[in-house]
């Protein structure tokens, strides 16, 4: 007995050093494989961040060429000259760091047609500002909207080339993991047989450990995606804020006209007619949309904006264009966002947030319910912030007057559902209003 005992025992213990240098050598070579695979998977997102920076920065820089060609104002000139110098010096150390990460032939061949698109771009960039700089608008216009925007173009598909290049990489990557991983349950497999006991222990561990690893990919992938669209907003962010400073505005209303906005449509979900309109995905696009709302003001001249005293017919004609050009600029930069449902709002908002519930407004008349209801809810968050904040036509407006004017353009200007529900958060409103006085005072 004590003789079988000591086989057992020595069996078990055999079975078990076994089972142990299989489960070793299974998770030492699951952490190899998932080491092998997240790296990769890291290197391209990083690449891809890479390039989503630098076709924002081209972008960048031909909405800031636009400024240049319709700013009649030398020294304004200077200045975006000096901003499209340091767009210019950003996409070089982009380039700079870019280049570092090729390894392979094909992926070099790509980053050369970028470079060389580029390289044309700058050219044509020096001469859309000699022209403008010459007042000969229309060529420099030409430049600007047609034969930069071909070399824009050419960049682009060479960005969607690798994209499209990294998603065969990626999934191949992705397959032979599952390969190796087989494998690996082979051995797996071997130990079961060998002593199922000591298998149970060692699959709890590859259990954990794997979901373990599962979570860790996952929370990498989510934080990587949030920097890329953190990165995103705040390139749209500084484009607004740049726009709004044309016309003797801060980034402040920006931010207060997202803010209103946000907070009229939380209201709006809550109840009523459109709270199954409204979900959490809607309010955080409308939010990050209405930055854009005022973007076609890049195509409207100093003179009007910052003009002093009441527009004329023809000069209100013109001003009344940014709403069209905001939604054409939406569609034609931002289309390499992947958030469609927030590229779509974002075109909404800028197109239609002056059309009247009455039908009088513009650019295209619609009336009612005809208007997207995003619109709807920022004409009222612009129309009170306008009428409350100093302008260089104007001075402030005191709150009552302004809640007074919201409430008697119900039905007429305004949707009355969205209005009733702006009168509801006026407590809300105010106390955002006296912290953001506070704020400035400090």
């Amino acid at each position: 007995m004590k003789n079988m005992t000591k086989r057992i025992f020595a069996t078990v213990f055999i079975a078990a050093v076994i089972c142990m240098g299989c489960f070793i050598f299974i998770l030492l070579e699951m952490d190899k494989i998932t080491g092998r695979y997240n790296d990769l998977l890291e290197g391209y997102v990083e690449n891809r961040r890479i390039m989503s920076e630098i076709s924002q920065q081209m972008y960048n820089i031909q909405a800031l060429i636009a400024g240049h060609v319709v700013d009649t104002d030398r020294e304004g000139q200077k200045q975006y000259e000096e901003k499209i110098e340091q767009a210019e010096q950003q996409i070089q150390e982009l380039f700079s760091q870019f280049e570092t990460r090729l390894s392979e032939e094909t992926e070099k061949e790509l980053f050369h047609q970028v470079t060389d698109s580029y390289n044309a771009f700058d050219s044509q960039m020096n001469i859309a500002m000699k022209f403008s700089r010459q007042g000969a608008v229309k060529s420099a216009e030409y430049y600007v909207c047609t034969v930069m925007n071909q070399y824009l173009e050419t960049a682009n598909e060479a960005f969607d080339t690798y994209y499209e290049r990294t998603k065969i990489v990626v999934e191949q990557a992705k397959k032979e993991m599952k390969e190796d991983l087989a494998r690996m349950r082979i051995w797996r497999n071997f130990a079961v047989g060998v002593m199922s006991c000591v298998l149970l222990v060692c699959l709890v561990v590859v259990y954990f450990s794997g979901r373990k690893i599962l979570n860790r990919q996952r929370l990498e992938s989510d934080e990587n995606n949030e920097k890329i669209m953190d990165m995103q907003y705040k390139t749209i962010v500084g484009m607004a804020n740049l726009i709004e400073s044309r016309d003797g505005e801060t980034g402040e209303h920006v931010k207060r006209t997202s803010d209103y906005a946000g907070m009229l449509a939380e209201e709006l979900s809550k109840e009523g007619a459109y709270q199954d309109d409204i979900s959490v995905k809607y309010m955080e696009n409308l939010w990050k949309a209405a930055p854009l709302h005022d973007i076609g003001k890049i195509m409207i001249s100093d003179a009007i904006l910052q003009k002093p005293g009441k527009l004329t017919k023809e000069e209100f004609d013109k001003m009344k264009c940014h709403a069209s050009e905001g939604g054409k600029i939406i569609d034609n930069t931002l289309e390499a966002i992947d958030d469609k449902e927030y590229l779509e709002m974002a075109h909404k908002v800028a197109r239609y947030h002056h059309e009247k519930w009455d039908g009088t407004g513009y650019p295209e008349g619609l009336k009612g319910e005809e208007i997207p209801l995003c619109a709807r809810i920022m004409a009222v968050a612009d129309v009170f912030d306008a009428l409350i904040s100093k302008r260089c036509y104007k001075e402030a407006m005191p709150l009552d007057e302004a809640y007074d004017i919201i409430r008697e353009s119900s039905g007429s200007h305004f949707d009355p559902v969205v209005v009733e529900a702006f009168l509801k958060i006026r407590p809300k409103v105010e106390a955002y209003i006296r912290r953001e006085e506070e704020k400035a005072e400090n």
